[in-house]
């Protein structure tokens, strides 16, 4: 915040303490002086109405003071339980997929609401976050990260409806997370899940599809016939979670498994008397429970996949296509797999003997 100066010779602005001009003009004692501000996303120029910079500094900051109240006092005030109910949620159905959706509402309901309440929305400070963030011990980092991340999504939403001026939750951090578990099925495991997962006909299904496609468990659940192509041997994922169409190849063992399953009378895949399957968690649970298999979730299936093409030799960008990462980063947690076959490799070679 400072005073600017303009010359007369070129109209150029300069800071006020400018003694000479780019153009070469020099500035006498006699001066107008000027002050920049931000007003709808414009940097807009005002000019003081005095001489004296004294004076004129005066004016720059009673503006500036005037300017933010009156800001401040245009913002519409709302509680905080009333803006996500009758606004934000309505807004996210409309945009988001179910499941995240449904991750929000849950948060919502069940953290943020509880613990912001009816607060206006203006009120509400970083201070309030931190102090249940520090005090929840028994969940975990990632589940808080969640809801940061959707709080802080619900303010800059206020911020950009003109219900606030500033998102109060911007600098709270989000704790570090080891995300780059890699758990797989070694070659017994497999055998021994297989064999318990074919006990449920709708379970062992999406197994199947999941160990040859390393596809996620939504996209397997709603995967749609119209969505398979037999002839192309294709499967098409429209709604995924990066927002993007996927394209993933069937292989000859699941070409005949589906071929096998194929029923027109089914908007489906996978159905249970008929109807879509929503979770398998129990079935999954049961099976590892017989198995014998421990720390093992259906999403590691698609590790087991992943894992399976790295140690054949498949490289790190096709599996990183396949699984539909955005970026390199996340199928990054394989390579450690691929050295073992780079090993293999070169052990071949006996040379020197």
């Amino acid at each position: 915040m400072y005073l600017l100066i303009r010359c007369p010779k070129c109209r150029r602005f300069s800071k006020e303490d400018k003694k000479v001009c780019k153009c070469g003009y020099k500035y006498n004692g006699n001066k107008n002086y000027y002050f920049r501000y931000k007003a709808e996303e414009k940097w807009k120029i005002k000019k003081c109405k005095s001489s004296w910079k004294d004076l004129a500094e005066k004016e720059m900051f009673e503006f500036y003071k005037k300017f933010i109240n009156d800001s401040l006092s245009n913002t519409k005030k709302i509680a905080f339980d009333t803006f996500c109910k009758k606004i934000y949620l309505p807004y996210c159905n409309a945009r988001n997929r179910p499941n995240t959706i449904k991750a929000k509402k849950h948060c919502i309901e069940n953290r943020l609401i509880p613990l912001f309440k009816d607060t206006n929305l203006g009120k509400i400070e970083a201070e309030i976050l931190e102090k249940y963030i520090s005090n929840e011990t028994k969940i975990k980092r990632a589940t808080i990260n969640l809801f940061i991340t959707i709080a802080k999504n619900i303010f800059n939403k206020a911020v950009e409806w003109g219900y606030i001026t500033k998102n109060p939750i911007e600098k709270v951090k989000l704790f570090s997370l080891n995300n780059q578990r890699v758990r797989y099925l070694n070659e017994e495991e497999l055998k021994k899940y297989l064999k318990y997962a074919s006990r449920y006909t709708h379970f062992y299904k999406a197994v199947i599809i999941a160990l040859n496609t390393g596809m996620r468990k939504e996209e397997i659940l709603s995967l749609k016939w119209s969505q398979v192509d037999l002839e192309n041997n294709t499967i098409t994922l429209f709604d995924t979670k990066n927002g993007k169409t996927r394209y993933v190849p069937i292989n000859k063992s699941l070409s005949s498994h589906l071929i096998g399953w194929k029923n027109d009378m089914e908007e489906y895949v996978i159905t249970y008397s008929g109807r879509r399957i929503h979770q398998i968690a129990i079935n999954h649970a049961t099976t590892c429970k017989l198995a014998g298999i421990t720390d093992f979730k259906f999403h590691d299936l698609r590790h087991s996949f992943a894992s399976y093409l790295t140690m054949r030799g498949v490289d790190l960008n096709t599996i990183r296509d396949l699984l539909g990462h955005k970026s390199m980063a996340m199928t990054l947690r394989y390579s450690h797999l691929s050295e073992k076959t780079k090993y293999q490799a070169v052990n071949k070679l006996h040379i020197g003997e």
